[in-house]
């Protein structure tokens, strides 16, 4: 699933420092880097979930050029075991000891006073 436009997680968050852009930036990018470097198309799937329900990713890189190739079977592997309606049934705790549900709209950002 994607991070949310804006969302407390998003780099584009109107309330984040450089730090925690920088940290949200990584955390994000940190597999993709080499993929981008060399041209290389590549995808990540959530193909499977743990016994909590968190998901668990298969990253396919595919050769230079070959995007359409890298669609389809991504295409075909969510016809084949679809994930856009599961969800982790999980709680977050941020460094303060706040919790929050992941997915809920209406939790604050994750900071300390």
């Amino acid at each position: 699933m994607a991070i949310a436009h804006g969302g407390i997680y998003s780099t584009t968050h109107s309330t984040l420092s450089a730090e925690e852009f920088i940290e949200a930036d990584a955390a994000v990018c940190q597999y993709t880097g080499v993929f981008n470097n060399t041209g290389q198309p590549s995808v990540s799937l959530p193909l499977a979930q743990s016994t909590s329900g968190l998901p668990i990713g298969l990253q396919i890189v595919g050769r230079f050029g070959h995007e359409a190739t890298l669609v389809r079977i991504a295409r075909d592997l969510e016809e084949a075991r679809p994930w856009s309606k599961r969800r982790p049934k999980v709680r977050a705790e941020n460094s303060c000891g706040s919790a929050a549900t992941l997915g809920s709209t209406n939790c604050a950002p994750l900071r300390c006073p």
